[in-house]
């Protein structure tokens, strides 16, 4: 059997894709949204990374002391981007994802939220720079971005040890890749409702 982590980029490369290529996901990586959007976009992971967070560490407390606590942070990052931005915009885009009993479908939810770290790294060096200078979610563990990486890694290949278990981390991974653009979109679409397809971005 592969490993962990090629079976779940190989699972999820679609839905991936598709979230890449999402109006606000590809504004930001073009450096062409707008703040007003890009704190739109910052409350939809607000509205995932909150309730999501606290129920891993009130649920699963062993999992966040192995992973580290680092990793359960993200939430009060993007309080820091928000505030910074001092912007109005904000919309609700529903309750967060829900926490499993199940630790291969928890693998599943972290390995697409760890994985974003590393085009977060990206895009917090980019030329473009993010909007408003508000970089604290995308400049996540920052020079230890990469080694936390790995020790995820490490971790999900010591978890993820058959078939059964990396099937059900992919449906995982999948559904968590969904969700973001469902919240994505909902954020587009008002975005659009109120200015109009010239001015999204």
């Amino acid at each position: 059997m592969g490993s962990a982590r090629d079976f779940l980029k190989k699972m999820t490369s679609e839905s991936h894709r598709a979230l890449d290529a999402s109006p606000l996901v590809a504004g930001l990586a073009t450096g062409k949204l707008k703040i007003s959007n890009y704190a739109g976009m910052l409350h939809a992971y607000l509205d995932f990374f909150d309730p999501w967070e606290k129920g891993m560490i009130d649920q699963h407390p062993r999992i966040v002391k192995t992973l580290g606590s680092i990793r359960f942070n993200k939430s009060q990052w993007l309080r820091e981007d928000l505030a910074k931005l001092a912007t109005n915009c904000s919309v609700s885009t529903g309750p967060g994802f829900p926490i499993s009993v199940e630790i291969a479908e928890l693998a599943g939810c972290l390995y697409v939220i760890e994985g974003s770290t590393l085009g977060g790294m990206h895009l917090s060096r980019s030329s473009a720079g993010l909007p408003g200078g508000a970089n604290r979610f995308f400049q996540s563990y920052g020079a230890e971005t990469m080694a936390q990486w790995s020790a995820f890694i490490a971790w999900l290949e010591s978890t993820l040890v058959d078939e059964e278990s990396q099937q059900r981390a992919a449906r995982t991974a999948i559904a968590v890749f969904s969700d973001f653009q469902r919240r994505f979109d909902q954020v587009a679409e008002r975005i659009e409702n109120e200015s109009g397809l010239e001015s999204k971005f």
